[in-house]
């Protein structure tokens, strides 16, 4: 299972902002419970997006956050219509 995260910011874009911005959120993420445990894994992208907000375009810093953990499979599949029902179990 994948969460991605996609964070729009007011930061110009630059190559040592890319730098800087990316080194501080990967080392934030470090001490996020899954990846300290080994249940997740963690993947930070930084890249130049349009930004027209102002009078004229600019390029401002995005950022991407992936946490990715892998869900442990019997064979039994995932019951969706379980959890629609809030049966308290998710079987997976």
């Amino acid at each position: 299972m994948t969460g991605r995260f996609s964070i729009p910011t007011d930061v110009p874009c630059s190559v040592e902002n890319l730098a800087i911005v990316k080194e501080a959120i990967d080392e934030r993420l470090k001490s996020a419970q899954c990846v300290m445990n080994g249940n997740c894994t963690q993947l930070v992208k930084t890249n130049c997006e349009q930004s027209s907000r102002k009078r004229r375009a600019t390029e401002t810093l995005g950022i991407i956050i992936e946490l990715q953990a892998q869900l442990p499979f019997d064979g039994s599949g995932l019951n969706v219509d379980a959890m629609v029902k809030g049966k308290g179990k998710i079987y997976v």
